[in-house]
């Protein structure tokens, strides 16, 4: 019955959909049917799309309430978007660090406004990613008495912080400092504000609690990732795996740089670089020859993860866990990568990966697993036993969940002495 289960309005800035093509986009799918088919809740979900997305929509499939904005309709409202969007993201005195932009928020409290003229109230917010938090002031106003809880699937101003350091051009500098000041003092500002945190891993709950969260209010839960553990390794010549969204430029600028500055280190033992991903950059695209090789979008990684000498990552920006390296670590395909890479996973170096920060590091180690294959392989399987072990992403969203409840009962024990 639903007038027995606590209602959620869930408030996202990209849809989920089965299949969706990016990692925070999967684990946002994956934790909103987790949560609907648990039955403990009667969930609205508010969320932005981009037109040609449209047909890959599910919630009605899954019996999902939704009230979905579109973007880019038409190209009049497209070129609105990207202008007034494109201002707010690079204006360094944006309040939100460009990470709530204007179009994408004026639409979003348009939803808003449908879902309270719908007449319904919500017990409780879930605001995924920063965007949706840079909105409590105006959700908080108008439900004053609803529990708060922030889905922080990376701390978004760590990313801004690495962004302004590896800045090289002065006036980018410039603006990704003051983009990450701006989005520092909202995001801290806005956690303290909230009922709970949820993030993805110990690191960044570390990180809040170091910055001044408290730390009874943070809770950590696992991030959805393909489980490749069913791969069986069968390496054939000599294949190094790279994947990810290749437009992104946290992926594509490091595997240019993998490109620059390992593979001359390895041009004489023949190895190949495989970049697997979709919509590779021009930039990416003319770096290829026989040994680099630029897939595009593949359907299955199962083939690359047996096939492939090894996995590397030798992430430049970013933030949060890695789903691509949990990923890989499940499959067994020993794993090479540096701290942006492995931080929020608690992995040994040297027994389930292999830390590598320099371009000699990734060759040396590289070129030991042609020395020494045993000793590499076993690396993977190290990894492979990791994985399995400690991420069991139902277990933690059950505990989660209770953990929702019981704040709930807590709120309304509140409010019912409140009003004796």
């Amino acid at each position: 019955m639903l007038e027995n289960k606590s209602r959620i309005l869930w408030i996202s800035p990209y849809a989920p959909y089965d299949g969706v093509g990016h990692a925070g986009g999967k684990t946002h799918n994956y934790y909103l049917k987790y949560f609907h088919s648990s039955q403990k809740f009667d969930i609205t979900l508010l969320t932005l799309c981009m037109n040609d997305e449209a047909q890959k929509l599910d919630l009605s499939k899954y019996k999902i309430k939704n009230e979905i904005g579109f973007l880019d309709t038409n190209k009049t409202k497209k070129m609105l978007r990207r202008i007034t969007s494109g201002f707010s993201y690079w204006n360094p005195f944006d309040r939100y660090g460009g990470i709530c932009q204007i179009y994408e928020r004026t639409l979003m409290k348009k939803l808003l406004k449908n879902y309270i003229k719908a007449g319904y109230n919500p017990n409780i917010i879930i605001m995924q990613w920063t965007y949706s938090l840079m909105l409590l002031d105006y959700l908080k106003a108008i439900f004053p008495t609803s529990q708060y809880i922030a889905i922080e699937e990376d701390v978004s101003y760590l990313n801004f912080f690495r962004q302004f350091k590896q800045a090289t051009n002065r006036i980018l500098k410039f603006i990704w400092e003051k983009k990450y000041e701006h989005l520092f003092n909202m995001e801290i500002s806005m956690l303290k504000n909230v009922d709970l945190i949820v993030t993805n891993n110990k690191k960044d709950s570390k990180l809040l609690e170091k910055d001044g969260i408290d730390a009874t209010k943070i809770e950590t839960a696992t991030p959805y990732f393909d489980n490749y553990s069913k791969v069986e390794r069968c390496v054939e010549g000599r294949d190094i795996l790279f994947y990810g969204a290749m437009s992104r430029p946290e992926n594509y600028k490091s595997a240019e740089w993998f490109i620059q500055k390992v593979m001359p280190l390895l041009k004489k033992e023949k190895f190949r670089f495989i970049i697997a991903g979709g919509n590779p950059v021009e930039t990416l695209l003319k770096l290829q020859n026989e040994h680099i090789i630029v897939t595009g979008y593949v359907d299955h990684m199962e083939n690359y993860f047996s096939q492939c000498v090894c996995f590397v990552a030798p992430l430049l920006i970013g933030a949060g866990i890695k789903v691509k390296i949990l990923e890989a670590m499940s499959s067994g395909i020993p794993v090479l990568t540096n701290e942006i890479g492995i931080e929020g996973i608690n992995a040994r170096n040297g027994k389930e990966y292999l830390y590598c920060k320099s371009p000699e590091d990734y060759a040396n180690n590289i070129l030991q697993s042609i020395k020494e294959k045993k000793l590499f392989e076993d690396i993977g399987i190290n990894g492979k036993k990791f994985i399995e072990k400690n991420y069991n992403i139902n277990y933690q969203l059950d505990i989660l969940i209770q953990r929702i409840l019981k704040n709930e009962e807590k709120k309304n024990a509140e409010t019912y002495k409140r009003n004796l």
